[in-house]
């Protein structure tokens, strides 16, 4: 562990704290530092006092350093450590803003299809009463989320509930309608087929 300590990543710590008193115990504890031993901690720390980047802010019993701050001369490795850390940190922040823009993006373009859909459902169905429900709530909601000038794309997709569905269960519906429509024609044909019979016949008795 001490091994892979450095001036640099200590100093950077210690800058983490703005200017407080840090502890040395308080560093040693540090994952970031690889919870160094104490002794070797203090070691370097006290280099660096020596060197004018750190100040003594406390002392054991012993006499022994026990917490330190920074001066005002700025070790520069630690300081560029630590800006690379920012943006680092920023980078990762804006690129989970941009990741949670997208699934919302992808959220409410699959809720805006969804409704459309069931809306083009109960249009092509009839069902009335299920159409007016569904594009009331989502003209509220289109509304409420783009305000009163939406995309056109958003427009362009609410302007479509009213256009004939063919998914499977309206195309049922359909077939369905069709079959009894061509069931009742063919009923009526068949009876003016047989009463032209009938007549026929009683003619020629």
């Amino acid at each position: 562990m001490a091994a892979t300590l450095t001036d640099t990543a200590v100093m950077a710590a210690v800058y983490d704290r703005g200017g407080n008193p840090v502890t040395l115990k308080t560093l040693s504890e540090l994952d970031g530092l690889g919870r160094p031993n104490i002794g070797v901690l203090r070691s370097l720390c006290e280099r660096l006092v020596s060197e004018g980047y750190l100040r003594s802010a406390g002392k054991t019993r012993e006499g022994l350093l026990k917490a330190v701050r920074p001066t005002d001369k700025m070790h520069e490795g630690a300081a560029e450590l630590r800006e690379n850390r920012v943006d680092a940190e920023n980078r990762t922040t804006e690129s989970k803003g941009a990741e949670k823009a997208l699934r919302q993006e992808l959220l409410d373009n699959g809720l805006l299809d969804k409704a459309v859909y069931q809306a083009r459902c109960a249009w092509t169905q009839d069902d009335h009463d299920r159409y007016l429900r569904v594009s009331e709530k989502l003209t509220a909601w289109v509304t409420a989320k783009f305000g009163d000038n939406p995309a056109r794309d958003v427009v362009r997709r609410v302007s479509r509930m009213q256009d004939r569905c063919y998914c499977w269960s309206c195309r049922a519906d359909t077939i369905e309608k069709f079959v009894r429509e061509d069931a009742l024609e063919r009923k009526a044909a068949g009876a003016t087929a047989n009463g032209a019979a009938e007549a026929l016949g009683e003619a020629l008795a």
